[in-house]
Parts: structure tokens; sequence; C-alpha cells
């Protein structure tokens, strides 16, 4: 029936074991198509997630943080569940969301912040870029279907700095640097760093008044 959820689930290691679930989205729309060979039913299944995607919007913000506008874009729809928002704490006097939809909106908004967007089943997750488990994967010895791991290093900066200009005093506003996050994917004793690739250091400037901890914010959010 379009509009109730549907859900896939596979059990590993043939009989034995739980299934486990693979997906759970939204049925959209059917389609029944007969041929000599047979019938088929072909059920279109998205996630949930797809409702913030279908209509551009404008909208006006006054006196909240981007988790608190996140959280209530996201909180309009009845079939997404709104899980932790970390970061996004800084205060804004003005928000405008201009001719753009939901998702795009929450995804600049967060990328804005260095917050990374997850979706699973319709629950989403926003926080920053954090270490994960400490599992490893060794090839030729771990069962393994596919890889593919690339490190690219052209947009990594050391540090990232962003400058306001303050009307009243005619001065430029530095914030406080941000410094690249901490993380360990692997053993890169001989990687380069990325000053040794190209620019060490980068500099946002934005022509209006900005609250420090926003221009840390906006630095930061470079940094992911």
């Amino acid at each position: 029936e379009i509009g109730k959820f549907l859900e896939i689930k596979l059990r590993p290691g043939g009989n034995e074991g739980e299934d486990q679930r693979v997906f759970k989205g939204v049925i959209t729309g059917s389609r029944l198509r007969s041929r000599r060979t047979g019938r088929e039913l072909i059920l279109q299944v998205h996630d949930p997630i797809f409702q913030t995607t279908l209509h551009k919007k404008n909208d006006y913000f006054s006196e909240m943080s981007d988790a608190d506008i996140l959280r209530q874009i996201l909180g309009k729809y009845n079939k997404l569940s709104v899980g932790s928002i970390k970061g996004g704490e800084v205060e804004h006097p003005e928000m405008i969301q201009y001719i753009s939809t939901d998702w795009d909106f929450v995804l600049a908004r967060a990328d804005a912040n260095g917050l990374c967007v997850g979706v699973t089943d319709g629950k989403i997750e926003i926080g920053p870029l954090e270490k994960g488990s400490q599992e490893t994967l060794r090839l030729g010895k771990d069962e393994w279907l596919d890889f593919d791991l690339a490190v690219d290093l052209r947009q990594s900066m050391d540090q990232v700095k962003s400058v306001a200009w303050n009307p009243d005093d005619q001065a430029l506003q530095i914030g406080p640097e941000a410094k690249r996050p901490v993380l360990a994917p692997g053993k890169w004793a001989n990687a380069k760093r990325p000053g040794e690739l190209g620019e060490s250091d980068n500099q946002q400037l934005f022509p209006v008044p900005l609250a420090s901890p926003e221009l840390k914010a906006y630095a930061q959010g470079r940094q992911h």
C-alpha cells in the first residue's frame, strides 16, 4: 500500500542467525507489468528523508541557533525521526532560507558548521566528524567483497581563519583560528602535511559583522 513502510531483511550465513534489516523506507509508487513470461509487481521505495527534497521554500528564523533551526525544519515531517544534533550552538539574530528545499538548506547549514548529516531508515543524525571504531581490515586475510580507499589532501588546510568587517569600528574583525581535526584513519608516518602540498593557511572574508563564535564556526566548517 502506497504510504506504508516497507522493510528489507537479509539473513547472513544462510539459515543460521537472525534476520538483519538492510533497508526501511516508504512505498511511494507501484507498477504492475504483465508479460508472456509472467507478471511483475514493482514497488518504488524511498527513505522518508525524500520528503525534504520535494519543494523549494522560503523561511525566516530569528534569534535561533543552527541546531534549533535544523530541528524545527526536520520536525515538520511526520515520517522522520530526528536524533541527536551536535554542534551549531551559535545563535543568529536572523537567518533566511531562500528558494531552497529543506534538504539543501539543512546540508548548507550543517556544512557551514563543519557537521556531517547521516540518515538511516528515516532517522537523521547531525554531528562533527569523529573517530570511528578501532576495527581494521586486513587485505588478503579478512573476508571482503569490494574495497575502495582514497586520500586527497588538496583541499585540506593546517589552519583556517575567518575575517569580517566591523562598520562601527571601521576595522577588520578577526575570528579565532580553526585547526585541522585530529583523525587517525591509519598509519601515516610518511604522509605530507597539507601545507607541503600547497597553501597551509586559508582566510575567509565576510563583508558583514559577525560574532566571534560564528566566525570560528565558519572556519571550523572548512576543516572537515
